[in-house]
């Protein structure tokens, strides 16, 4: 990679030849003059080096190419002369071939050895061998040495100490690079003209070239081929303007050139507009910068940080295929539920279509990830609870939390993203937070959720903006347990609930058969959990009856009395909109449902103030008690915290 002249260091290594004689001239510049090197003279004058080379206090070594030898490099990337390259499309090529000739330190013939290297500018390392009594840098023959300078040493070589990625054109620099295979095979879809224009040494601008992975990843993803692309003059037409969202003419851009925020305005002409890339460059939390460019429905990363330069185009290697906003295209355009639907995530696609959240989910500028988990995974799930799949679907509340939690309205959940920080928290749409980690091979991803639940990210796919990723597991939010009593444990410990229930617990523990109830992941129902605060105001007269001899009997029932066994209405949604006498687990007594609605009721639904009451029979001194701030879903059942302890006739 080119770095800026004043920016490099060198790495000083040594072999031994004649040196010449000892004439120490002002600056390098002089030196190249003295020594009829005006060609390399004038190339560093061009690409804006002349002021370092011509600085008394540069310390510098060059390898300094003689004209011929650079009329040579001219050749090679199919010109006549070198002065040809003197043009301002060929500044970055010029720039980085200038930075491999370069080390900011001075090296003396002395200091040269056989099987060395020389870490020059471009950030590459250049070997040092002895082959019949003459130096080489690279296949650069020196053939003079030593020619000093007041800050450094010029040794004169008979050819250019090419850097191995510059290429005469785009074609060979693909053909040459293993990589962008796919890329190349995808690019030969392109109208003859077309592909003439690209691939014209005379083009200029910058490149990014996906990887074979990326490629095949996004020609499976829209369910293509190149023949099939081939086939179709509408694919044909799409796949062209994607290969063309992914040049940018008029310029070869160096790293140091993709600055944050910058607007890359690229081939892609749409509605008489190019199409424009965004640049976002960021550091991760162990200090390394990435590089991400963000298109219209995807982004992909830098997959390394190597240019290579190809006549006046510069190239790099990305991640991911950029994808434009295109009308009517038929490569491009697939929503999450139309990748949900093509992946066979037919469980899945079913409880978003529940709960009527497919309408976003279909948009194809949904920008965020969605966390879909096998049919397989759901229907373990459901076997866990004591359902099956479609059963699992009668219970909106649970599936509405579940749901909300396998989606992340953060692009940031990207495995190149993850991978590269080893950690990422971000929010989901339920509120709670998911943890991807990454494994120690930087490849393998899992994404954990509440109460031990975690999934290993299987498949990535592209959804418009977006990204679909299969798991194997279905994660848990925060406020869904597999048990009840775990959900009562959390909510007991003063550390993380401020233990608002923890009297509840305590009477909960002192009643076994109450006890295996909410340790019961099969249990259907609801149970009305009383806090702390309700247990303190009991009236004298339950408190009298719990200090009896019949004390643990009678918590027992008034336990019982606090659980509504019917499948039926355990999620409030359900709930009846006229009062309702139900039956509890304390047989031949029940309790009367109904809802609070006005300025009375303290919570809301879907922007309706709406709250749940419990009214104990007739004839017992407790009072109505109201839902209150949360419910939790545990497996079967839901665990509802309201106001007040419920009393049966005692």
């Amino acid at each position: 990679m080119a770095r800026a002249l004043l920016l490099a260091s060198a790495l000083l290594l040594a072999c031994a030849i004649a040196p010449a004689a000892a004439v120490v001239h002002e600056t390098v510049r002089d030196a190249l003059v003295a020594e009829k090197l005006g060609t390399l003279a004038a190339v560093t004058q061009f690409v804006g080096a002349g002021k370092e080379l011509s600085d008394k206090g540069a310390a510098v070594t060059v390898f300094a190419p003689t004209d011929k030898a650079l009329d040579d490099f001219a050749k090679y990337m199919g010109f006549q002369k070198a002065t040809d390259l003197l043009k301002p499309q060929y500044i970055p090529l010029l720039r980085y071939v200038l930075a491999n000739h370069i080390t900011f330190a001075p090296v003396a013939s002395k200091d040269l050895k056989d099987g060395g290297k020389v870490g020059v500018m471009s950030d590459n390392e250049v070997g040092v061998s002895l082959k019949n009594g003459s130096a080489y840098i690279g296949n650069a023959k020196v053939t003079k040495a030593d020619v000093a300078t007041k800050a450094g040493n010029i040794h004169v070589v008979d050819s250019v100490v090419r850097p191995p990625n510059v290429f005469p054109d785009m074609k060979a620099a693909i053909a040459a690079n293993p990589e962008w295979r796919e890329f190349a095979k995808l690019a030969s879809v392109l109208p003859p003209e077309v592909f003439k224009t690209v691939t014209d040494p005379l083009s200029t601008g910058t490149v990014f070239v996906p990887d074979n992975r990326a490629v095949s990843k996004f020609l499976q993803e829209t369910n293509n081929t190149v023949d099939s692309i081939k086939a179709d003059k509408n694919k044909t037409r799409d796949a062209t303007a994607i290969i063309s969202y992914h040049m940018v003419p008029g310029i070869g851009i160096d790293l140091p050139s993709l600055t944050d925020g910058r607007v890359l305005r690229t081939s892609l002409v749409v509605d008489k507009m190019p199409a424009n890339i965004i640049v976002d460059r960021k550091k991760s939390a162990d200090g390394k910068e990435a590089v991400e460019l963000v298109g219209d429905l995807s982004s992909a990363f830098l997959y390394n940080r190597d240019e290579t330069y190809a006549g006046a185009d510069v190239l790099y290697t990305i991640d991911d295929v950029l994808v434009p906003e295109l009308r009517g295209a038929s490569v491009v355009g697939m929503s999450v539920m139309d990748v949900l639907r093509k992946q066979g995530f037919t469980t899945f696609v079913k409880m978003i279509e529940r709960l009527q959240a497919d309408d976003e989910l279909s948009n194809i500028n949904f920008n965020g990830a969605v966390l879909a988990p096998t049919n397989e995974a759901i229907e373990a799930f459901a076997k866990r609870i004591g359902r099956n799949s479609s059963t699992l679907f009668e219970r909106i509340g649970l599936l509405r939390q579940l749901a909300a939690f396998h989606i992340v309205p953060d692009l940031s959940a990207q495995v190149s993203k993850i991978a590269e920080s080893g950690k990422l928290v971000l929010p989901t749409i339920s509120g709670d937070n998911v943890t991807f980690v990454a494994g120690k091979d930087k490849k393998s991803v899992t994404a954990k959720g509440f109460h031990g639940a975690a999934a290993t990210l299987l498949n990535e796919y592209t959804a418009g903006r977006g990204k679909v990723y299969k798991i194997d597991q279905v994660l848990l939010p925060a406020d869904v347990w597999p048990t009840c009593y775990e959900a009562l444990e959390a909510f007991a410990d003063p550390k993380m609930t401020g233990g608002k229930l923890a009297a509840l617990k305590k009477a909960v523990d002192a009643t076994p058969a109450v006890k295996k109830a909410f340790q019961d992941g099969m249990f259907k129902g609801t149970f009305f959990a009383p806090g702390d605060e309700a247990f303190a105001a009991l009236p004298q007269a339950a408190k009298d009856a719990l200090a009896g001899k019949d004390g643990k009997k009678v918590l027992e029932n008034v336990l019982m009395y606090h659980v509504v066994p019917v499948d039926s209405i355990s999620v409030p949604y359900k709930w009846p909109a006229n009062a309702t006498a139900f039956d509890t687990a304390f047989k031949g007594h029940k309790v009367t449902l109904g809802k609070l609605t006005g300025k009375d009721a303290k919570t809301q639904h879907a922007g309706v103030p709406y709250q749940i009451t419990v009214t104990p029979e007739a004839g017992s001194v407790g009072k109505m008690a109201k839902g209150l701030e949360y419910n939790l879903f545990c497996a079967n059942a839901v665990v509802q915290a309201i106001d007040q302890v419920l009393l049966p006739k005692l």
